[in-house]
């Protein structure tokens, strides 16, 4: 039988399902590394020393009307090489989320595919002399990309 994060994250094998909540129309699933270590970013040593740990928050895609959100373990190791100038490095989710991203990336991957869609139906409304106000969401999936402020108050993309 497979384990259920196989079948949620199947680029993440390694992914461990700790906690499910449900709470006010959002499913929340906490989520953690099984590995024991991790490779340094720059010199590629492998580390198991851990520093640190801090909780990430991302969004998913929804599931039957319901939001979901992933709280993922994140855990920053002491890299064992004097050598290197990296003293510290967080172990990278690179599957499920760019760094610094608060989206997973399947959502901020569809976000932009709707954003792109709604672009071109614009485009062929106007060539017909009709307008479409696809503009919003364009700017808001293009600024999700860059984590652009203007997400969380979106009057500001237009304030100039």
């Amino acid at each position: 039988m497979l384990p259920i994060t196989s079948l949620l994250f199947p680029s993440c094998a390694d992914l461990l399902l700790e906690n499910i909540t449900h709470e006010d129309q959002t499913l929340t699933l906490s989520v953690r590394s099984s590995r024991i270590t991790v490779a340094c970013p720059l010199c590629t040593q492998p580390s198991a020393k851990i520093h640190r740990r801090y909780t990430r928050t991302l969004a998913d895609l929804p599931c039957m009307n319901t939001a979901v959100r992933l709280q993922v373990e994140v855990r920053r190791f002491f890299c064992g090489n004097a050598l290197c100038p990296r003293k510290t490095f967080a172990e990278p989710f690179a599957d499920l989320a760019a760094a610094y991203a608060r989206r997973m990336s399947r959502q901020s991957e569809l976000l932009r595919a709707i954003a792109v869609a709604r672009r071109r139906q614009a485009r062929g409304s106007s060539e017909q002399g009709m307008q479409d106000s696809s503009e919003p969401a364009y700017l808001a999936a293009r600024a999700s990309s860059r984590s652009c402020a203007c997400l969380a108050d979106p009057t500001r993309a237009w304030s100039g």
